[in-house]
């Protein structure tokens, strides 16, 4: 397994780091990419074949973060193509209520297919919200999107109590394999 740590905005040029829509605080992006293979299975390597890359990323909340999105778009257009933007976003709907939404949308972008999009928040190392994905499929021959799936977290009135977590799990594949 192969692990690299990588802050959006310090390292640019990596293979297929989402795209910041409305950033809105100074809190970072953090990600760890890792290879599907046969020896460290993954449950969430929807799709994946051997090989296919999985993305693991976090990012801090907290009440006036706001929304932020991140965008996997695609990089060009084809026949018969149905994609359309994967997406994983966190919403500030209230001061202390935040709701996730993500679509895999199997679109391409840089040179591999989002099929599956995962969310859910954590706080202290433990989940608080169950985690929740969107899978594009490929069943009719053709790579159609997963539907938007969302979850909502509360977040305390500590001043002193350990940080809500976004966080997301972004899987790529080969753009030729159904």
């Amino acid at each position: 397994m192969i692990t690299t740590l990588l802050t959006l905005g310090l390292l640019s040029g990596a293979p297929a780091a989402p795209v910041e829509l409305y950033p809105s605080t100074s809190s970072e992006l953090v990600c760890s990419t890792y290879q599907a293979s046969d020896e460290m299975p993954d449950q969430d390597a929807y799709l994946l074949e051997t090989g296919g890359t999985v993305e693991v990323c976090q990012r801090e909340v907290s009440p006036g973060a706001g929304t932020f999105a991140y965008i996997w778009p695609s990089g060009r257009i084809q026949a018969r193509a149905v994609w359309g933007t994967s997406y994983a976003t966190s919403q500030e709907i209230v001061d202390l209520l935040y709701v996730g939404r993500a679509k895999a949308a199997g679109n391409i972008y840089q040179n591999e297919r989002i099929v599956r999009v995962c969310i859910w928040y954590t706080r202290d190392g433990v989940a608080i919200t169950d985690k929740v994905c969107s899978n594009a499929s490929s069943d009719s021959g053709v790579w159609l999107p997963g539907p938007e799936v969302s979850v909502s977290a509360w977040d305390i009135l500590v001043w002193d109590a350990p940080k809500t977590i976004f966080n997301m799990k972004v899987g790529r594949a080969n753009p030729n394999v159904f």
